[in-house]
């Protein structure tokens, strides 16, 4: 399973709630690996626009990627895996 397909709210158009906070995604495409991404946020009166680039990795690239900057996956905090808990490795 490549990450990509985790990311199952991001899509634009979807909007989530947290808190007082409204968050509207977008933009949300995935070009040669690589997802460009945008998100309307609103607080009250106020609204402003985030956007990021993210490379998404493959399940053994993500691994390969976390052990080379010297870290472990302790555990995925969602169940999308779109989070995780790492832990360093031993020295």
């Amino acid at each position: 399973m490549t990450g990509w397909k985790r990311l199952t709210g991001l899509k634009a158009g979807h909007t989530v709630r947290s808190g007082r906070m409204v968050l509207t995604i977008t933009e949300a495409r995935l070009e040669s690996g690589v997802l460009y991404a945008a998100q309307e946020c609103r607080h009250g009166d106020t609204t402003w626009t985030h956007a990021w680039t993210d490379v998404v990795y493959s399940d053994r690239e993500f691994e390969e990627v976390v052990e080379a900057a010297g870290f472990a996956l302790m555990r995925w905090l969602d169940q999308n895996q779109e989070w995780a808990a790492l832990q360093p490795l031993p020295r």
